[in-house]
């Protein structure tokens, strides 16, 4: 056999609800296998076609029974889409636990096989129009699902552009609970602004009119919203406080895309004590909880932190008083609370 008839023939098939890809290499009148070792360094970094990445594919280590979840994807945009696989786990970084990705070429079904009996499953479908992960303007969908012992089918996305961000007013940054400010590893990092430093907003005036709470600085929530109001006080408590230094009082909205479950909506600096500031009335929930921020890198070991117990707080029509929060150093750098409950009936592995 010459050089020039010897060929290798790389193949695609596709079917209705999934896509499976070869190579072949045509050494006689039948097609035979490619050697592995050809392929097997390259789907290594590539992951196979529709499937997503090397180790950012699904499930790669469980070997037990899967059910399939199906569905159609749509989008105003043309473009490649990412799904991302993730179960809600407090013991993990961001009380997410990722599973890896699927990646398709082009919107229409797709099909995913996840274990037996997984429990809650979060699918985050997008479209990375720029680059830099889903943000922004990129078109976005989520669904969240309980996972059993049946298939699930007709589980479709309609991607909307910008819907993992805010559709009005500021942007948010997203924190992921049990690490003030946002988990390092998942999603923007936290962003610290000490008083004084560059883009910093004023510190807090030394105190209020006729004996009223300080004016708070920091960056301001709720910009942008316009209607009654009502006010939220409180008390900030640390025995070792040091004089000039500034308590970081973080509000945080639960929400149901955001990684981690809430999105940060603003940050006010605050001294040592009373604190007091105006919300929209009937605005919700809110999450509250402080740092002192000793060596201005972010909160972490050996900072002050503590948590309003009593999470989170509802805003309705009325003022909401007697928030208090205690600040103490805490061992591992992280807030303070009830030690988190592994997820209940999961297979093992998982």
């Amino acid at each position: 056999m010459t050089p020039q008839s010897r060929c290798r023939v790389f193949c695609l098939l596709v079917v209705p609800w999934s896509v499976s890809g070869c190579w072949l290499e045509k050494t006689s009148g039948e097609p035979v296998p490619l050697d592995p070792r050809f392929y097997a360094a390259v789907e290594e970094q590539q992951g196979a076609p529709g499937v997503g990445g090397g180790p950012s594919v699904p499930f790669t280590t469980y070997d037990g029974p899967m059910v399939v979840i199906s569905g159609t994807i749509s989008s105003p945009d043309s473009g490649s889409i990412e799904i991302d696989i993730r179960t809600p786990d407090p013991l993990a970084e961001g009380g997410v636990k990722g599973h890896g990705k699927i990646q398709l070429e082009e919107t229409g079904p797709y099909e995913l096989s996840v274990p037996l009996n997984l429990g809650e499953l979060e699918l985050q479908a997008f479209q990375d129009l720029d680059g830099d992960g889903p943000g922004g303007d990129d078109p976005f969908a989520q669904v969240k699902l309980v996972v059993a012992d049946a298939n699930l089918t007709e589980i479709d996305f309609a991607l909307e552009p910008g819907a993992r961000g805010s559709a009005a007013g500021p942007e948010h940054s997203e924190a992921a609970p049990g690490a003030p400010g946002g988990d390092p590893g998942e999603g923007p990092v936290h962003q610290e602004m000490p008083p004084g430093g560059e883009g910093a907003e004023p510190p807090p005036g030394e105190g209020g009119s006729d004996g009223e709470p300080p004016s708070p600085g920091g960056i301001p929530p709720f910009v942008g919203m316009e209607g009654d109001t009502v006010q939220i006080t409180g008390t900030l408590l640390w025995p070792e406080a040091r004089e000039g230094v500034f308590v970081d009082l973080d509000l945080f909205q639960p929400s149901e895309t955001a990684g981690g479950g809430r999105e940060m909506l603003g940050k006010l600096k605050l001294p040592v004590g009373d604190f007091s500031f105006a919300a929209p009335a009937s605005f919700g929930p809110i999450i509250l909880e402080a740092f002192v921020d000793l060596d201005n890198n972010g909160p972490g070991q050996g900072d002050p932190m503590g948590r309003y117990a009593a999470n989170p707080v509802t805003i309705g029509r009325s003022d909401v008083s007697g928030i208090v929060i205690s600040l103490a150093v805490t061992g591992d750098g992280r807030m303070p609370g009830d030690s988190p409950q592994p997820p209940m009936n999961r297979p093992d592995g998982l």
